[in-house]
């Protein structure tokens, strides 16, 4: 349940980063800065959350086949 959770909070921070980085490339702006970093570092974060989830699933898939 656990990783259901942090599997789904990770692709939120990846799709909020993604957007974040897509309006600090593309929209010129004064916050412009503050978008790149702030994606840049929601997606790092996601990315960071996904991995562990995905190889706990991974190893309970192993696990159930037998």
């Amino acid at each position: 349940m656990l990783d259901q959770l942090s599997a789904a909070l990770a692709c939120l921070c990846v799709l909020g980063g993604a957007t974040l980085l897509y309006r600090g490339f593309f929209i010129a702006d004064s916050s412009q800065t503050v978008e790149l970093v702030g994606g840049a570092s929601l997606l790092t974060l996601g990315l960071m959350l996904f991995w562990p989830a995905l190889k706990n699933w991974l190893e309970m898939k192993k696990y159930r086949r037998g």
